[in-house]
């Protein structure tokens, strides 16, 4: 994983792939070296299949991407919970949630409920 101005980068994989329960929407669960990540998404919007590598990457500032090909979007983070589950962060964009569980908390230090955030699954 590293970290560029701003932004929390790291090598993940899709590990599964679920139909949710609303029509047309999937929970995809990626995982990296340091992320676990569950996020609900549309199916037509997130075009990837288990097993495949991606780049997360979460930013203040819209990082490079190739239109088209990877997925980015804007968001909010909504807060962060800790239980017996562990700590993590939530991110919504604009309806679709995202649960980011870091393995160090610290990889989010930079950001806080309310942050506008951009949030980008690119192939690599």
């Amino acid at each position: 994983m590293s970290h560029l101005k701003d932004s929390v980068i790291d090598h993940v994989y899709v590990k599964s792939i679920k139909k949710s329960i609303v029509p047309k929407i999937i929970i995809a669960d990626l995982e990296g070296s340091n992320l676990k990540i569950s996020m609900d998404i549309h199916q037509e919007v997130f075009n990837v299949k288990e097993g495949e590598k991606l780049e997360f990457v979460l930013s203040h500032s819209l990082p490079d991407y190739k239109e088209g090909e990877d997925f980015c979007a804007r968001g909010v983070v909504v807060g962060f919970k800790e239980d017996e589950r562990g700590f993590r962060a939530i991110v919504s964009l604009y309806g679709f949630l995202v649960v980011i569980y870091p393995r160090d908390r610290e990889i989010l230090k930079d950001y806080k409920p309310t942050d506008e955030i951009y949030l980008c699954l690119k192939k690599f």
